[in-house]
């Protein structure tokens, strides 16, 4: 058969070509799946001789859950759970390079509620606030309904919707009903119990009575509205009705006498409200003003730079005790950290856009006994870049202070060591240009330095090529020279 031309320098430049020049990602795809369905990632690569996928440093190839195709290029996610939600790592590799490029999994949670609207009593002219937790991703948008009509806030003055809660203010009689919200978003949605509102025309009311107590004692208040021992009272704490038999905090000493034991921040508003007459009721509310127990840390601020909060405290304990310094948000803790008892600030985070936030600074004693201090609330803005709203619970204004996303970065050490860089998530678009550029260069540089080496050998070949040539030349003479000596 024929000797095929040319195959050795074709496969020689094949070769060379796993050797001299990196490979190449052209074409990334993002996916989003809901929870316990599929994903497929897509990693278009070129000139590798090997496709890898990493998720927060692990290789996942091979896990049970996870399988590639075509040759690689295609990450399948089965049975996606919550946690394989963020950025995973496409890695190809020949025998000199390697180039990465990150690609997004964003996993759908249907909406869940989590806490919703109770039963409520109050008088006209009151407000009330009803709650509306849940839990999803994206976060859900809530959507409230009175007597399965969806609340129109234009024809409802008096009635503001948040994000986690309803409030109406100034209540008439005309806003009884049943309240309940709806959670919706992309990955479904869910709706909360039913919970009445009865609107009472009380014609007597004591506010403001205001009862000092601290965190974590008792408080005894007595209804002194009440025009006998034996008339029934309905008690309330922030609008929702207490039930004593469920509820062990709060105890009915006798019909005028409520115990709230273990008193919280959250124990703000508590109401009494009884029936004097016929048509006519009564109401007393308690304000509680909550103060941090003795020991506990003082003077929490918070600032916020891109997606991070910086906690700061004040807080003169002993190694007996640690700090548990914790983020909340309404559907639970976003980020805690525990620091030495030395320590007076923190990071916490990341934190998302417009959320209702919540920050508490815990001493914790060696036998486990907890020193909170006065709780912090924010709400963050569309960007997060600073903050919006910050209050304490009595709503006296505290700390607002905008950080530089540079200063945190790179002068905060906490920073750089509870947020290292995944060593796997270093490389992306730029670090791919850069190596193409050193892959050139190393290219030109081994072509000169072949070009040197064959011009060299063609050198030596042409010095060889004249010498060979005149040892011929005198070989040739000197045997003519013989022949005419022997001719003589």
């Amino acid at each position: 058969m024929p000797e095929k031309k040319h195959s050795k320098p074709i496969l020689l430049v094949y070769c060379l070509t796993f050797i001299l020049v990196p490979p190449v990602i052209h074409n990334t795809t993002n996916a989003t799946a809901v929870v316990g369905g599929n994903a497929t990632l897509t990693c278009q690569t070129r000139n590798h001789l090997f496709l890898r996928w990493w998720f927060n440093g692990s290789l996942v190839d091979y896990l049970p859950r996870f399988g590639t195709t075509g040759h690689g290029e295609q990450l399948t996610v089965k049975d996606v759970h919550k946690a394989d939600h963020g950025w995973y790592v496409c890695q190809a590799l020949n025998e000199r390079f390697s180039v990465e490029e990150r690609v997004h999994l964003f996993v759908l949670i249907p909406p869940q509620v989590i806490s919703g609207p109770q039963k409520t009593f109050v008088p006209v002219s009151w407000t009330v606030t009803f709650p509306c937790v849940g839990s999803g991703q994206p976060n859900p948008s809530s959507v409230w309904l009175h007597d399965g009509e969806v609340i129109e806030l234009e024809n409802r003055p008096n009635i503001v919707i948040y994000s986690d809660h309803i409030t109406i203010a100034n209540v008439t009689l005309e806003d009884s009903g049943t309240y309940h919200c709806d959670l919706v978003s992309d990955a479904g949605a869910a709706t909360s119990k039913g919970a009445a509102l009865q609107v009472i025309n009380a014609t007597a009311v004591l506010t403001n009575t205001i009862v000092n107590v601290v965190w974590g004692s008792s408080a005894n208040l007595y209804c002194s509205v009440a025009p006998s021992d034996t008339v029934k009272i309905q008690w309330s704490v922030n609008g929702a009705v207490v039930d004593t038999n469920l509820q062990a905090r709060f105890v009915q000493l006798d019909n005028r006498h409520l115990d709230v034991h273990q008193v919280t921040y959250e124990d703000i508003h508590i109401t009494c409200l009884v029936k004097i007459s016929d048509g006519a009721m009564a109401a007393e509310t308690f304000q509680l003003n909550v103060t941090a127990p003795l020991g506990a840390p003082t003077d929490v601020s918070v600032s916020i730079s891109a997606e991070y909060v910086l906690v700061n405290w004040q807080w003169s304990g002993s190694n007996n005790f640690s700090l548990h310094v914790i983020l909340y948000q309404a559907d639970g803790i976003v980020d805690s950290q525990v620091v030495g008892f030395e320590a007076d600030g923190t990071l916490l985070g990341p934190v998302s856009p417009n959320i209702d936030y919540k920050v508490v600074v815990e001493a914790i004693s060696v036998v486990g006994n907890r020193l909170p201090s006065r709780p912090v609330h924010f709400t963050t803005n569309s960007v997060t870049t600073n903050l919006l709203l910050v209050e304490g619970v009595d709503g006296d204004p505290t700390i607002q202070t905008d950080l530089a996303t540079s200063w945190i970065a790179t002068r905060s050490p906490l920073f750089r060591s509870q947020h290292p860089t995944p060593v796997h998530h270093q490389q992306g678009r730029g670090s791919t240009e850069r190596v193409v550029i050193a892959a050139a260069v190393s290219v030109v540089i081994v072509a000169v330095v072949i070009v040197l080496v064959l011009l060299v050998v063609f050198i030596k070949m042409r010095r060889l090529k004249k010498l060979n040539y005149e040892c011929q030349t005198d070989t040739k003479s000197t045997k003519d020279l013989e022949i005419a000596d022997i001719q003589k």
